[in-house]
């Protein structure tokens, strides 16, 4: 890497050397130029066209490449123009890469492209205009001022062949330079034609805005004539005002007094509707109560038949043994009466047989004997056939008995059947009576709902009224205060209008909670109906089975008694509460049916 470290060494020599030949450019460029200057060989300088004073009020500008590119070509006007401090400040970078590659040809000749490389490098890879704008300026002064260049370097190296070899590279240089100051031209020719359209174009668009600013004074003279004209009509609108003021506030107090008039009718709507409530309360805790009885009266009823049924079962099954055992005793009667018989037969046969065969000169005593057994066992078989009577007599007597007993207590089975059935009656009565009475309160509660809303609609329409009514006649005051009245007046009108505001404001949470104190008004009594409701079903249901008739009550209840999904909560338990009344009637009807048949 000593390559690289003489590179270095040479880059601040030429950095240096570079600082010394932009003061020399810059004091041969404020100077004419001299005789003994030889200009370029192979440098075709051209003048460059200055903008015209129109072209610079217009607002075009040449890029900051063109005035580099001319005043390179044409260093007096360079001078003279107004980019000459620019082109002063660029020219260092520019010389800096001149130098370098003329320092660098004194070295060895395997170093060179190395060195060249090295030094180009930055300048060509990054890109920037202003590297490109040096490059260019300082060939221009070398294209001036060649012999101060090469006796520079040549007192800087202290080497004459570096010079000489200098003075022969930088017609290469020149070349280059040459050419590219061609082409930097051309590139700003087309340039200058392009900054030529747009200056048309902007001449145009010029047009087109002293157009627009002709159209924009008509409209703003248009515009002035309609605010004289809107305003001779505020001045008479602010007298109209004046004059409509007195009856606005007349109309104003007349609807504060139909206000008031509807408050106090809603305050007594209110109280009937809190009696309503209260009674409809009273009712309601009766109907419980009546049927909380009734559900006592009828589990009492069903325990009694229940009873009546087992008693009578029992009795029949007695009836059944007694006469199986009756059944049975008379046939064992029989069986022993004929065998009784048989045997008295055998015996008073072998009794005749042995009088038959019996001799005179046979044993009697043996005779007598047997025929003492055979008697006394005669007299037992009778006794036998005694007791067996009287058993058989005593049966018949204790079935008599039974049966006398069964028709008794059949006779009072019907009787509790009858008082049964007349109960039923009476609570089918009672329940029909307590069903209108449902009905009754239904569409009165429904009746009081819908007034309720009807009432809660008008108030709050006319509520809305006001506060409309208010306001615009708070906007027309605000805009005919600010307009006419002073600010004692203003002041009194806006304390009046927030006082009447704030009253209406307080008048709607009044209405609000007094709306909110009703509703939960009607949810309690909603959940104590649904609570009696539920206590009525537990009580019917514990001592009533209703599996059987349960299935057949939605298709005997009535259609407009069915519930719906578009029910309020009242409809539906009083539609429930006689669901299960039915139930009820057709549990009473099958028990009283089933005691009938049995």
């Amino acid at each position: 890497m000593s390559w690289l470290s003489k590179v270095t060494d040479l880059a601040g020599k030429a950095e240096t050397l570079l600082n010394q030949l932009d003061q020399n450019t810059a004091q041969a460029l404020s100077k004419p130029n001299e005789p003994g200057q030889r200009p370029y060989a192979h440098a075709t300088p051209t003048r460059a066209k200055r903008p015209s004073l129109d072209e610079l009020s217009s607002g075009i500008q040449l890029t900051s490449e063109q005035p580099s590119a001319v005043f390179s070509a044409a260093p007096r006007e360079y001078a003279s123009s107004d980019y000459g401090g620019t082109g002063a400040r660029q020219k260092s970078s520019g010389y800096a890469s001149s130098v370098s590659s003329f320092v660098s040809k004194a070295q060895p000749k395997e170093d060179d492209e190395k060195l060249l490389a090295y030094l180009n490098e930055p300048n060509d890879d990054t890109g920037s205009t202003k590297g490109g704008r040096s490059r260019r300026s300082s060939g221009a002064s070398l294209a001036s001022l060649p012999q101060m260049f090469f006796q520079a370097v040549a007192s800087a190296t202290g080497e004459p062949q570096a010079a000489s070899t200098a003075e022969t590279d930088s017609q290469g240089v020149e070349y280059t330079f040459t050419t590219k100051m061609e082409r930097e031209m051309n590139e700003l020719k087309a340039r200058d034609a392009d900054s030529r359209k747009t200056l048309q174009a902007k001449d145009s668009q010029l047009a087109v805005l002293r157009v627009r600013l002709q159209e924009s004074d008509q409209l703003l003279q248009s515009r002035s004539q309609q605010v004289e004209t809107l305003k001779a009509e505020n001045t008479r609108l602010l007298r109209d005002s004046k004059d409509s003021t007195e009856v606005r506030n007349q109309a104003l107090e007349t609807l504060q007094q139909r206000l008031q008039e509807a408050e106090g009718a809603l305050e007594k709507e209110k109280l009937h509707v809190k009696q309503l409530e209260a009674e409809y309360r009273d009712r309601v805790q009766k109907l419980e109560d009546e049927n909380a009885n009734l559900a006592l009266d009828v589990t009492g009823a069903q325990k009694m038949v229940t009873e009546e049924k087992l008693r009578s079962k029992d009795a029949v099954d007695q009836l059944r043994l007694a006469k199986y055992n009756l059944e049975a005793n008379k046939h064992e009667f029989d069986e022993y009466k004929q065998k009784a018989q048989r045997i008295l037969q055998t015996k008073e046969k072998l009794i005749e047989t042995l009088k038959e065969g019996a001799g005179p000169g046979e044993d009697q005593p043996g005779l007598a004997v047997e025929l003492e057994e055979i008697r006394a066992e005669r007299d037992m078989m009778k006794d036998d056939l005694q007791q067996t009577q009287l058993m058989v007599y005593n049966l018949k007597a204790e079935i008599q008995d039974l049966e006398t007993q069964l028709t008794a207590e059949q006779r009072g089975s019907l009787e509790q059947q009858r008082s049964l059935q007349e109960q039923c009656q009476s609570f089918q009565a009672s329940a029909s009576q307590y069903r209108e009475q449902l009905e009754q309160l239904k569409m009165e509660y429904q009746y009081i709902q819908d007034e309720l809303r009807r009432q809660h609609s008008a108030v709050q329409s006319k509520l809305q009224e006001k506060d409309a009514e208010i306001a615009r006649l708070m906007s027309q005051s605000t805009a005919r205060s600010l307009n006419v009245s002073s600010n004692g007046e203003l002041e009194q009108r806006i304390r009046l209008l927030t006082e009447n505001l704030i009253q209406k404001q307080t008048l709607i949470e009044a209405l609000q909670t007094d709306k909110n104190s009703l509703g939960l008004q009607l949810e309690r009594l909603e959940r104590m109906y649904r609570e009696a409701e539920s206590a009525a079903i537990r009580s019917s249901s514990v001592a009533i089975n209703m599996g059987t008739d349960s299935e057949n009550v939605s298709s005997r209840v009535p259609a407009f008694m069915r519930e719906n999904p578009y029910d309020t909560g009242v409809t539906r338990g009083v539609k429930r509460a006689y669901g299960t009344l039915d139930t009820l009637r057709l549990a009473l009807f099958s028990s009283i049916s089933v005691l009938f048949t049995s």
